[in-house]
């Protein structure tokens, strides 16, 4: 059977998923920053689209609550409220505990795999010291935990949250990147996402939860000591 494909010669649902990827990461990695505008003419004009997947892709982002839309105004993207910051460090230790908890009970042989996978190519973005590559493998890594932690609710609520925290720390580390600070700080990450792999290996559940509050402490002090330019 023949794809139906739209207007512009693309399968149908393919552009509203071209689209979102490609905003979903430059929000994350800080290009679009907090409270920027989002006009869909221009959107539509550079993706070379039409207006239906730009709005599709901008209601997908509305629920990943990494865009707002405003009435009679559009969209734009999610400002970030400093004074919520520490709420939001509470709430993603927690959740970041309860999904390696649950993943090292409940994972399955294939998830595992798909976890180590991810976590090796976060360690070739690191030795390639590729620091937007890092950031993006690195949430890949745990969010190949969170679909593992056979709870579809806590899964998405952590990756809500974790979404929120990438973007703080692109805008906290992107004026550090290069500096030897960062070689002592990623290759102690790195440490910690091999524990935590042998941990949910090993099904070891506590080791696994006291590893994600090691791992969000030092995220979390790394942060604070950092320039985040809202």
């Amino acid at each position: 059977m023949e794809t139906k494909r739209n207007g512009r010669g693309r399968p149908k649902g393919e552009s509203s998923a071209a689209v979102y990827q490609s905003l979903r990461s430059r929000i994350l990695n800080a290009e679009l920053r907090p409270g920027t505008d989002l006009n869909e003419p221009d959107l539509v004009e550079e993706y070379g689209v039409s207006r239906t997947p730009v709005r599709e892709a901008l209601i997908k982002l509305a629920s990943d609550a990494l865009v707002e839309v405003v009435p009679n105004r559009g969209a734009r993207i999610a400002p970030i409220d400093v004074t919520e910051i520490p709420a939001l460090f509470e709430a993603l230790e927690l959740a970041e505990r309860a999904i390696n908890r649950f993943c090292a009970l409940r994972h399955t042989s294939a998830q595992l795999t798909q976890i180590e996978q991810s976590n090796r190519a976060f360690e070739r973005a690191s030795f390639e010291q590729d620091y937007g590559r890092m950031a993006d493998e690195n949430l890949r890594f745990h969010g190949a935990i969170a679909a593992s932690c056979g709870n579809r609710y806590l899964g998405d609520h952590y990756v809500t949250l974790a979404n929120m925290a990438m973007r703080l720390s692109r805008l906290g580390f992107e004026n550090t990147e290069g500096r030897k600070v960062n070689d002592q700080y990623y290759g102690t990450v790195t440490q910690h996402h091999r524990d935590i792999v042998k941990a949910i290996r090993a099904g070891d559940a506590d080791a696994a939860d006291e590893l994600a509050r090691r791992h969000q402490n030092l995220f979390r002090q790394r942060l604070m000591s950092s320039e985040v330019r809202i």
